[in-house]
């Protein structure tokens, strides 16, 4: 509950001298991941009130990579960039580490968007290009959630393929399929 109400609380003090009535919270899930739910939820959000000020769970509608996309495309029509922080391992002065599944899955939408991360916060070369597909084999997490948001990635990706193909550097995203990623790293279990 720390990224709904935890947040929401740490705005309270500050809301009430503000006189702030209405405060957004961004969604972490969207209306399609019926069945999934976490700390972070429009009935849960919605429902604190303090002071005069009311909450509103923003962006329900849409899923993570439209929500990139819509971002991207505002500020694309303003000719204009902006560095998305979407990493929460950051240990420095670098705005995103580039390491870490949140940064791995922005990078991959943003490319599947035919974007370029490295005008979006990110710095991505060769060497990040081929620690993407490792580190999801290796160490990407199982949540329902995230082999979704991998899955619209890759639906994506097959959608541009005909501009994005041309890069081999993407070809393992094609075969990619989150649910077996774990399942390999599964201990064996011997009867």
């Amino acid at each position: 509950i720390q990224h709904g109400i935890g947040l929401i609380g740490h705005v309270a003090p500050y809301a009430y001298t503000k006189n702030i009535k209405l405060h957004y919270i961004p969604a972490t899930l969207n209306s399609k991941n019926i069945g999934s739910t976490c700390g972070s939820f429009p009935t849960i959000d919605e429902s604190v009130k303090y002071m005069n000020c009311s909450i509103c769970h923003e962006g329900y509608e849409l899923d993570r990579l439209d929500k990139v996309n819509h971002i991207t495309s505002y500020f694309e029509k303003q000719n204009e960039t902006f560095p998305l922080r979407v990493c929460y391992m950051d240990k420095g002065s670098k705005l995103n580490c580039c390491q870490c599944e949140k940064c791995y899955l922005t990078i991959m939408e943003l490319i599947s968007l035919k974007k370029d991360p490295n005008k979006w916060g990110f710095t991505v070369n060769k060497e990040t290009m081929n620690d993407i597909p490792k580190y999801l084999y290796e160490k990407a997490s199982d949540s329902p959630i995230n082999v979704e948001i991998w899955n619209r990635i890759k639906q994506e990706m097959n959608k541009n393929k005909k501009v994005l193909g041309k890069h081999k550097e993407l070809d393992w995203i094609y075969k990619y399929t989150p649910e077996q990623a774990y399942m390999i790293r599964l201990p064996k279990l011997s009867i």
